[in-house]
């Protein structure tokens, strides 16, 4: 059984955050990003990492939180 591998990143819609996500997807994980922006507001970034992987491999979902 093969098990996906999935990375949670915290502010990952701009910046740093944004940067780390892309790595991450890059080497085949899965993204749950958070973020204090609306799902709306997100979703250019989201979009982004998408296209990165125009097959469909890579899943990413988005919830709006203050981890703080």
């Amino acid at each position: 059984m093969s098990h996906a591998r999935v990375a949670l990143v915290t502010g990952g819609t701009r910046g740093i955050g944004l940067g780390i996500a892309k790595r991450l997807a890059s080497k085949g994980f899965n993204l749950m990003i958070t973020g204090r922006r609306s799902h709306d507001e997100a979703e250019a970034a989201l979009t982004q990492l998408r296209d990165q992987f125009s097959d469909g491999s890579l899943k990413v979902q988005y919830c709006q939180a203050d981890v703080a």
